[in-house]
């Protein structure tokens, strides 16, 4: 039987983005014959790099190039206050007689009543609208099978330390003060190696590897990797999001569990929800013990929230980093938590499976069209 034929198109995506390979695409292909129709499409797959973009250099216009030239230490507050500490990202509205359906990686919270369907980071318990449905960022770009973060019955974690000859490592292109600042209290105890543009103390970049297509040039998805064992040599990562926002889990988080390099983890407070937080360093949790002995009200008065926030940061660093000491210099409790599942016992979470993703699409395909 000859397969539905469907015209759809991507928009407002990244700019190596590829319509023809990704996971939308791959999934529709199984069921239906996909044609990519920029001018009559029937399904338009949108995200949210829009012409308005993030707070940057670029949109302070003038001035903010001046800013980041002559006083940088200031213009990274700048774009802490404003780039990374709200909202990072928003749901653009796009018109048209076609299905919208809002689909991105990044943290940004969907507007139902402005979209037909959406797959977003958020969480479907915390959404609670049956026309959404959760795809985690990395399910998009690290995790092609879930199976590769069970740690079977030959997983050996003596082996693994063994071969580990470096303490931790920090790479990062975005100015975050406080991953920077975090970064910094850590190298008082030990140099943290870092490779990134961000406070690289290494002298060099890290090389990198690159997927590419054989033959002639592609348009299909390529994805920059980490040298292979790069990251093994390391017990540990500085695993913090460029910000904080629940459901929001980058690969960050997943490319160093894939590598056995224990995660020092900062950004989805709820990822209790998908991993094992025995198997991990989670930020969250001793914030959260920090959080139970300040008074609410101190982070609801103007001026006082500031000072709250700074001490809740200070001791939760303080915190965090002696349980880093303690899995560093007492080789048992390392290998205890290695032994520990990277999942919630042992089993990929739902957000994983591709089969629930595909039969949502199968469901927006042969719903009858409703155009918002």
């Amino acid at each position: 039987m000859a397969k539905k034929t469907i015209k759809i198109d991507f928009r407002y995506y990244w700019g190596h983005f590829n319509p023809e390979d990704n996971i939308i695409t791959n999934l529709l292909k199984k069921d239906y014959n996909v044609i990519i129709d920029q001018d009559n499409p029937d399904y338009v797959f949108y995200s949210t790099y829009d012409k308005k973009r993030p707070v940057n250099s670029k949109t302070f216009g003038g001035i903010g190039r001046f800013i980041e030239r002559r006083f940088p230490n200031f213009y990274r507050v700048l774009r802490d206050v404003y780039y990374f500490r709200r909202e990072r990202w928003k749901m653009p509205v796009i018109k048209g007689d076609f299905v919208k359906i809002f689909f991105t990686v990044e943290n940004a919270i969907p507007d139902m009543d402005k979209c037909d369907w959406a797959f977003t980071n958020e969480f479907d318990e915390i959404i609670k609208n049956p026309r959404h449905m959760r795809i985690s960022n990395y399910t998009f770009y690290s995790v092609k099978d879930p199976k590769v973060l069970i740690k079977g019955k030959n997983y050996d974690p003596e082996k693994i330390l063994r071969e580990k000859k470096k303490f931790c490592v920090f790479i990062c292109s975005n100015d975050v003060n406080f991953r920077n600042n975090f970064f910094k209290e850590l190298c008082k105890y030990k140099k943290v190696e870092s490779w990134g543009k961000v406070l690289n103390n290494m002298g060099q970049g890290i090389p990198k590897d690159y997927e590419k297509e054989k033959g002639k040039k592609s348009k299909k998805e390529t994805r920059r990797y980490l040298p292979e064992g790069f990251l093994e040599q390391y017990k540990f990562i500085i695993a913090f999001e460029n910000a904080s926002h629940v459901g929001y889990t980058s690969d960050r988080k997943i490319e160093p569990m894939m590598a056995n390099c224990i995660p020092i983890y900062w950004g989805n407070p709820l990822i209790h929800w998908e991993f094992n937080t025995k198997s991990f360093v989670n930020y969250h949790e001793f914030e959260s013990e920090v959080k139970k002995n300040v008074p609410k009200i101190f982070f609801e008065i103007p001026f006082a929230d500031w000072f709250a926030k700074r001490y809740v940061e200070r001791k939760t660093f303080k915190r965090v980093i002696k349980r880093i000491k303690e899995l560093d210099q007492n080789d048992r409790l390392y290998i205890e938590m290695l032994k520990q599942p990277w999942y919630n016992n042992n089993k990929p979470s739902k957000y994983l499976d591709k089969e629930l993703i595909r039969k949502r699409l199968k469901e927006i395909i042969e719903s009858p069209r409703q155009i918002s």
